[in-house]
């Protein structure tokens, strides 16, 4: 089992350990690399959103 465990262990060991895995660490470069880019579709989203709410409002006021 500690076999196992060794073997793997520079793979997958958490970011909190003292050495932490090269998995978890392109995990955690991969997230910080897309918070960003989410971050613009939201905003984009709700802009969208936003003109459409305005739109429907416009209409409204000239039914």
């Amino acid at each position: 089992m500690g076999e196992i465990q060794d073997r793997y262990n520079a793979y997958i060991a958490p970011m909190k350990n003292r050495k932490p895995g090269s998995v978890m660490k392109a995990k955690f470069a991969l997230g910080n690399l897309l918070t960003p880019w989410l971050n613009k579709i939201e905003s984009e989203k709700r802009e969208r959103e936003k003109a459409a709410r305005e739109a429907e409002e416009a209409a409204r006021k000239a039914a």
